[in-house]
């Protein structure tokens, strides 16, 4: 299950502020449509011997950002915060997001990650995607 919440002043454009939020509860989806009635995937939401259950998996995931003309104001560039939480730990998000203004139907994204498990240590992430339509 899971629900969302955004707000953009402007939604015509990807130009000034954006705020997502939105909550997961469960698993990740496997299998497709085939495995939807299996046994196994409706066992799996049942709760276990210590009382768990894989409803109780849950994931808060916030993002902010602005856009701004650039080049002219044919393109727009929006630099993004996020935090999402979970029962495994916590990631904080620093991106960039280039994206055509107009007619011009292309999106650029970098993206840089840390994950702070529940346990010890730490993991970074560096993404790149390009993106087109035509």
């Amino acid at each position: 299950f899971s629900g969302s919440l955004s707000w953009d002043p402007t939604p015509e454009t990807a130009r000034g502020l954006s705020v997502s939020m939105s909550q997961t509860v469960g698993v990740q989806a496997a299998g497709g449509m085939d495995a939807l009635l299996e046994g196994n995937t409706l066992a799996g939401l049942a709760f276990d011997d210590d009382g768990d259950s894989e409803l109780a998996r849950r994931r808060l995931e916030m993002r902010v950002g602005y856009g701004f003309g650039v080049f002219g104001d044919r393109f727009t560039a929006t630099p993004e915060l996020g935090l999402a939480m979970s029962d495994a730990g916590r990631e904080a998000v620093l991106g960039w997001r280039f994206e055509g203004a107009g007619t011009e139907a292309f999106e650029l994204r970098v993206e840089g990650a840390r994950l702070e498990p529940a346990h010890d240590g730490a993991e970074h992430r560096v993404g790149l995607t390009l993106g087109a339509r035509w």
